[in-house]
Parts: C-alpha cells; sequence; structure tokens
C-alpha cells in the first residue's frame, strides 16, 4: 500500500482549499492535556471528499497535529471511510 506523499506526489490524493477553508477544529480541554476534532477537505479521484480525525495528547499544537494526521492517513489508506458534506457544514467549531 502507498504511503500519502506517495499518492499525493502521484496526483491520487490533493489536499484542497475550498472557499479558503480546507480543515475546521473543535479544540478542547481535557483532565489530561487537549482533545482536537477536526474534519479535513481532499480531492480524490471520485471527487472532493471530506475525512475526520481526532487527537488527545497533553500539547496543544501536537493534539491538532495528531488529528490532521489521522484525517489524512483515513484519506490515503481508506478513501471510503468519508464523512458526508452535510457533516462537515454542520460541524461546529469552538
Amino acid at each position: 500500500m502507498a504511503n500519502l506523499e506517495e499518492l499525493i506526489m502521484q496526483g491520487k490524493v490533493k489536499e484542497q482549499k475550498f472557499g479558503g477553508l480546507q480543515e475546521k477544529k473543535r479544540i478542547s480541554k481535557t483532565k489530561t492535556g487537549w482533545k482536537t476534532e477536526s474534519v479535513s477537505s481532499f480531492q480524490t479521484p471520485e471527487g472532493r471528499r471530506f475525512y475526520s480525525g481526532t487527537g488527545q495528547p497533553r500539547d496543544l499544537q501536537m493534539s491538532a497535529d495528531k488529528a490532521k494526521m489521522q484525517a489524512r492517513i483515513k484519506a490515503a489508506s481508506n478513501p471510503a471511510d468519508s464523512v458526508t458534506t452535510d457533516y462537515y457544514k454542520k460541524f461546529k467549531t469552538k
């Protein structure tokens, strides 16, 4: 199986901006650190798709990075694991 970088280089997965917004994220404080939930937009051979990710490390930036990376991995490894456009539109940020 190809990794994300290979798929991007081959043009099979492209990270895109739509309406100036490429990612929506929701950040909350937990007892042990931070939780970031994100939904990212990607252009795939089947069209635009949205993928969710969650990160929960102690560091705020690492939490955001982990959530975004999880969404990228889903886009590359399992394209059918996308969320609906309606879910993306209704995703509330804090």
